[in-house]
Order: structure tokens, then C-alpha cells, then sequence
């Protein structure tokens, strides 16, 4: 449960480790936002029962290792008071964070929003169809990475849509609005296209028909870009593919989206996808 990523705590847990509750500071701003006020209960129980409590004693080292949420509390002692030095060192995880911030997403930015909307849904759709809900690799993922058909399936591609939800959940459950996305705000549907490698998502409702569907190019940059950012997660532990892979989907919607509609894209992300192959393609927008 971390901060979002435009949070002054970014990179923080919103649990006060302490006390085993969520800080006072995040209650606070769930009630102004129309949250019920947050309790212990928001907390899940298993992370809790896996905490682990370490006594570093004089001439000790604890590791931690990379993305591990931890706490430091200093006690006086006989001896005075306490001194201790922390090293950081480059991880993988560090690395790998890096260079998938680095990718350019294959999305206008010119585009229409809904548009954006879809284009931002199919490509994180595809890439979290390469993991499990526990961060593992999926049956989907090498097949993806290969490009063997049928590359994904209607499981894959399901959970795909519950990981981006539990994302938005975590980060920011404690302070979006409840109820449903704003008025306006369209309705995505999603399909699975099995051949194709990729998930199409569409807009529904009165949109011009020319503009629905990305062309064949742009959404063969969506499925290239998508394998690449899958072939760099995998090259982590699976919770760290996780956290990774979260704050690159949160990253990635901020850009496209703008943080103005960013709660309604957490909310309208699509689920229950079908599984299908493409039939036909429109042209995106001249400006684009």
C-alpha cells in the first residue's frame, strides 16, 4: 500500500509500520475525499502476520533487500544512544525500473482522449497478461515474448484486468471518490485477440465511427512495445515484477490520461475481456 507516485511520500507505505494502522495523515484525507474512515481493517491481515521484527544489536549488519518496506526505530541503551549507517547499492530491481521508465509508450499524446484511453488499457492489458496474481509468470508469457499462437488466452488477459485493479486499489483506494467514474465518462470494452498477440480495447457508446479503432500500425507498436517492457520484468523475482510493473502502469496513465481524468481511468479500467481476432481496422486521426 504505497503513496501514489505524485505524493510528497512517494515511495513510502501509508501503513504506519509502528502501530499497525494506516497513518493518521492518509484517515485524514479519505474522509475529505468521501472515503468512510480508514481502520485497522484496511490493512490485510497477512501482511501483518508476515512482518518480521529484527533487534540489531552493536556490530550487527541487516540486509534488506530491494523494494522491501521497512521501518527503523532507534532505542538508547546502556551504551547511549544509538549510531547507525545505512548503504544503498544498485539493484536490479533499480535498474530494471529504470530502463522500462525509459521506454516511449506507444501512444499519441495528440490523440483524443478516448482514444488514449483505449490505446493506455490495451497496452498495460498486454503486459500484465504475462503475469499471475502473485507476480509469477503466466502461461501467457512466453508465447507473447516468442509470438506463438494462440499467444493469449481469456484467464491470462482476465487476470491481467484484476492486477491493473488491484493497483489502482492499493494506491489509491484510501483516497478516490467512491462510486462510480464520472458522468461521461465511457464504457471500454476489451478482447482478447488470440492471433494477433495483443488486447483490443474500444470505447462504446456515440463516438466517430473512423476514429474507434487504431490502425494496423499503431497497434502492432502497442503489442512491440508491450513484449519489450514483458521481457524486462521477467527478469525479476515476482514481487518485484509487481511493484515494477505497478508503478510503470500508474506512470503510464498519468501521461496519457492527464491527472484530471486519472480516477476515472482507475475506475473505468476494463474487465471480463473476451477472446476474439480482428476483423477490420480504422485510421487514428491525421493530427495524430
Amino acid at each position: 500500500h504505497p503513496y501514489p507516485r505524485l505524493h510528497p511520500r512517494r515511495g513510502q507505505t501509508i501503513i504506519d509500520l509502528e502501530k499497525n494502522r494506516v497513518h493518521a495523515s492518509v484517515i485524514e484525507a479519505a474522509s475529505q475525499s468521501g472515503k468512510e474512515s480508514l481502520s485497522e481493517a484496511t490493512i490485510p491481515r497477512e501482511a501483518v502476520a508476515k512482518m518480521r521484527h529484527v533487534v540489531v544489536e552493536p556490530g550487527d549488519i541487516l540486509y534488506v533487500p530491494p523494494l522491501w518496506t521497512h521501518h527503523v526505530t532507534a532505542f538508547d541503551s546502556a551504551m547511549g544512544p544509538p549510531v547507525s549507517l545505512s548503504l544503498w547499492v544498485e539493484s536490479l530491481s533499480s535498474d530494471v525500473s529504470s530502463r522500462v521508465a525509459e521506454r516511449k509508450i506507444p501512444i499519441g499524446l495528440k490523440w483524443p482522449l478516448y482514444l488514449r484511453w483505449s490505446a493506455s488499457y490495451a497496452y498495460l492489458l498486454t503486459i500484465f497478461s504475462s503475469l499471475k496474481l502473485d507476480g509469477s509468470a503466466s502461461e501467457c508469457k512466453q508465447r507473447l515474448v516468442d509470438g506463438v499462437t494462440p499467444t493469449l488466452t481469456k484467464e491470462c488477459v482476465d487476470e491481467a484486468a484484476l492486477l491493473l485493479k488491484r493497483m489502482a486499489e492499493t494506491r489509491y483506494g484510501h483516497i478516490m471518490p467512491p462510486g462510480p467514474a464520472s458522468e461521461g465518462t465511457k464504457r471500454y470494452v476489451c478482447s482478447a485477440q488470440q492471433g494477433e498477440g495483443f488486447v483490443l480495447v474500444e470505447p462504446q457508446g456515440e463516438v466517430w465511427e473512423d476514429f474507434i479503432k487504431m490502425d494496423a500500425d499503431s497497434l502492432a507498436k502497442v503489442k512491440s512495445g508491450s513484449v519489450e517492457i514483458v521481457r524486462m520484468l521477467h527478469e525479476l523475482r515476482p514481487s518485484e515484477k509487481l511493484i515494477v510493473a505497478f508503478d510503470y502502469a500508474e506512470e503510464l496513465l498519468l501521461t496519457a490520461v492527464g491527472l484530471s481524468n486519472l480516477y476515472d481511468s482507475l475506475k473505468a479500467i476494463p474487465i471480463d475481456c473476451t477472446v476474439a481476432n480482428i476483423t477490420k481496422t480504422h485510421a487514428i486521426p491525421p493530427s495524430a
